[in-house]
């Protein structure tokens, strides 16, 4: 089987090239969702006064004097 040097060329695979190319356009859309998004307005609905936990089923409430409040709750 014969070779024709001038068909023999190297190029770039598009594989490489396209990932990168999704990568930056990913970015760039999580950007500008990030900086033109409304900002969340929080409403007050209550106050905690007291915070009793049930350590047991059916049993006497501990009063709880500190507590963190974390995103999750």
């Amino acid at each position: 089987i014969g070779c024709n040097k001038k068909t023999l060329h190297h190029t770039r695979e598009p594989e490489p090239l396209c990932a990168a190319g999704t990568a930056v356009a990913l970015l760039g859309l999580g950007l500008v969702y990030k900086n033109t998004r409304p900002e969340k307005k929080l409403t007050q609905v209550g106050v905690v006064t007291q915070l009793l936990v049930h350590p047991m089923k059916s049993g006497k409430a501990v009063l709880v004097e500190t507590a963190e409040c974390l995103r999750m709750g």
